[in-house]
């Protein structure tokens, strides 16, 4: 009979607990954030992609929220990527992840100290990029077929820059000398910016990367863009030709970059991030067109989606340029 006491005071008491964590869940999610939000990125302050996300940020603050855009740079974004994940589920640690640390580090890395699916709580895509293919002016060719038959005439090929092995810039130009039918010899460098003495000064031959870093050069007349790696042309750019219009489609890796919080994280947090960092990304949209970006955000499921896409896209890229994981 005790025994049975018991279980009944058990059994009406277990939907008074239930209530009490869900009041408490909406409580914390109605006091969050309270404290500054460390908003991990995996490079160096400065470039592009940080400044985009610092303006976004910026309009993240206006709502009253504190936002702190926290640089890591290494190994292709897995310094920052493993940071998160390790970081404690509270929602006042993020990264801004990309299609570098959520997809193709899967094939590119063996032993990969995290896993993108199930070690992270996607929030939001908040932007893309399409890079344009860039020569010094010094080269001599002013088109693209102009460039592969430069390529094919050259022996060992031409030269090609990139913020890495395994960056859209590296897979790109090797998708390009594939379709050209020849080889190009790979120079990675720490980042865009530190490529570009080099092509300027031609001892590199070519470069996948935004425009906006070439732009003054491009104006000046010491670079040259041949065409956009776009299904379309760029707003901001429009005499700018698709690599598909120059007669080479399908040579387009979409860069993206979005927001991801530790595995665990309490799905109020997400769901708070997610209403706070979309608008604020919309809201930039003409700003970050000037400068190469197309402002593009998503639900919690679509930005999930995306990585299980590329995770599979990516790798299977990968492999058939003949990339070798380390």
């Amino acid at each position: 009979m005790v025994k049975r006491r018991n279980f009944l005071r058990g059994a009406l008491a277990a939907p008074a607990v239930l209530t009490l964590q869900g009041f408490i869940s909406k409580l914390d999610a109605q006091t969050y954030p309270s404290r500054p939000i460390r908003l991990i990125w995996p490079g160096a302050t400065g470039g592009g992609p940080y400044t985009i996300v610092r303006l976004i940020a910026q309009k993240v603050e206006e709502k009253g929220a504190t936002v702190v855009v926290e640089g890591r740079v290494g190994a292709n974004g897995v310094v920052a990527a493993a940071a998160v994940k390790n970081a404690s589920p509270d929602g006042y640690t993020i990264l801004l992840g990309h299609n570098a640390t959520h997809a193709a580090n899967v094939t590119l890395i063996k032993d990969l100290p995290y896993n993108p699916v199930t070690d992270f709580e996607p929030i939001t895509l908040l932007f893309v990029l399409h890079q344009a293919l860039i020569v010094p002016s010094s080269l001599g060719v002013k088109t693209v077929q102009e460039l592969r038959e430069l390529a094919r005439s050259k022996p060992g090929g031409l030269s090609y820059a990139s913020s890495g092995i395994g960056a859209a810039a590296h897979l790109m130009a090797e998708m390009l000398a594939k379709a050209f039918g020849t080889k190009m010899t790979h120079v990675p460098y720490a980042n865009s910016s530190a490529a570009r003495p080099d092509l300027l000064t031609g001892r590199v031959d070519l470069m996948f990367n935004t425009l906006p870093l070439f732009q003054g050069d491009i104006e000046a007349g010491t670079m040259k863009a041949l065409a956009i790696a776009s299904p379309v042309r760029l707003k901001h750019a429009p005499g700018l030709p698709t690599l598909a219009e120059a007669g080479f489609p399908n040579i387009d890796i979409e860069s993206w970059f979005g927001l991801f919080a530790p595995a665990k994280t309490d799905p109020a947090h997400l769901d708070i991030l997610n209403g706070l960092f979309r608008p604020a990304a919309e809201s930039i949209a003409d700003s970050a067109a000037n400068q190469g970006f197309v402002i593009r955000t998503s639900s919690r499921s679509e930005f999930a989606d995306l990585v299980k896409r590329d995770i599979v896209r990516l790798g299977a890229l990968i492999r058939d340029v003949g990339v070798q994981p380390k």
